[in-house]
């Protein structure tokens, strides 16, 4: 078997994090790594970066973590396309593959979920969830007259809302791509336009044009149209902060004899997830080694007042987030016989 080189960096709206072409021992020359730190990565264990060179504003965040693994590129690509979302499993509560109007059918709250669907039932513009003018307009007139209604009839209407909308905005963006998205509105005269962030942090792949032909104009264009890379679009009901999240997912996804790229794009959260972009890359480490991973995600209140105060907390947090998905990968690898022990 072959020895893998797999890196993982974490941003909170970030600008190109990665330069130096496609060999990932210039990535990691790249990045603030010691010599001990490369030791202890070649050890076999996760090692997590001090500092990213890739913060460059202050709406950035990033942490950089790596792991190797001895496996066949064939095993991992054979991995990755059987399995190709990168959310936590212990995380995902609820998936499907979006081919028509009919997949969304399973969408809805369970009772369990009830409280959610309390805090549904009195959505208005703020923080707490994410929808337009639009769908707070829906919900205005489809579930506040049924506050006094009983639960199974709420979490039934609730359920279908939320259905509505997600089959809403997934037509938008399959039309329109980041120009379909709708803005969340968090006040009456203030709105937060997803699109831009995402924008932004598709801007990481515009350097590697040259390497990955054809994965930057597939994440830029309109969804769906490109011959180089597979699309799969989803929706996953997640559990984020003990509440269950509605997400709409656009995975692009290319594979060489030479490397593996995917990024997988959150373009909708109802609640908790702004919009999060993560990309995968397996590339060429040494003669017999493929390198990488690389995570992006976006989130507006890294630019607020209180994101500035909790940076560390965050920063502490991306760093976790990265080693526990190292971890988790490899695992996953090594219950697939993938990993040479």
């Amino acid at each position: 078997m072959s020895r893998l080189f797999f890196i993982i960096i974490v941003a909170l709206l970030s600008e190109p994090v990665l330069s130096g072409g496609t060999d990932a021992k210039v990535v990691l020359d790249g990045l603030n790594i010691s010599t001990k730190q490369i030791e202890a990565l070649e050890s076999g264990e996760v090692v997590v970066m001090d500092g990213s060179p890739y913060e460059q504003t202050a709406r950035e965040l990033v942490a950089d973590a790596a792991i190797l693994v001895d496996s066949d590129f064939a095993d991992i690509v054979s991995h990755f396309e059987s399995d190709a979302s990168f959310i936590p499993v212990d995380a995902m509560l609820l998936h499907a593959e979006i081919d028509g109007v009919e997949d969304f059918d399973a969408v809805g709250f369970s009772a369990s979920e009830y409280e959610e669907v309390e805090r549904l039932l009195k959505a208005k513009p703020g923080k707490d969830f994410n929808f337009s003018a639009d769908e707070h307009r829906l919900i205005a007139t489809r579930l506040r007259p049924l506050r006094r209604a009983g639960k199974e009839e709420q979490i039934r209407a609730a359920s279908e809302v939320v259905r509505e909308i997600l089959i809403g905005r997934y037509r938008a963006y399959l039309d329109g791509g980041l120009d379909g998205i709708a803005p969340y509105q968090r006040s009456s005269r203030k709105s937060v336009t997803i699109a831009e962030d995402l924008r932004l942090t598709t801007a990481t792949f515009e350097p590697f044009s040259e390497d990955f032909p054809g994965i930057y104009d597939a994440m830029t264009g309109k969804p769906g149209e490109h011959d180089c890379c597979e699309d799969t679009f989803r929706w996953m009901k997640v559990r984020v902060a003990k509440r269950p999240v509605f997400t709409l997912a656009h995975t692009v996804y290319q594979v060489t004899d030479d490397y593996l790229i995917a990024t997988e794009r959150f373009y909708y959260g109802s609640s908790q997830i702004n919009g999060v972009q993560i990309t995968l890359a397996w590339l060429r480490y040494d003669e017999d080694t493929y390198m990488g991973l690389s995570v992006s995600a976006n989130a507006d209140i890294v630019a607020s007042p209180l994101g500035r105060m909790l940076r560390s907390v965050a920063r502490s947090y991306a760093a976790e987030y990265a080693e526990d998905a190292l971890i988790e990968a490899r695992t996953e690898l090594r219950a697939a016989g993938a990993v040479e022990e």
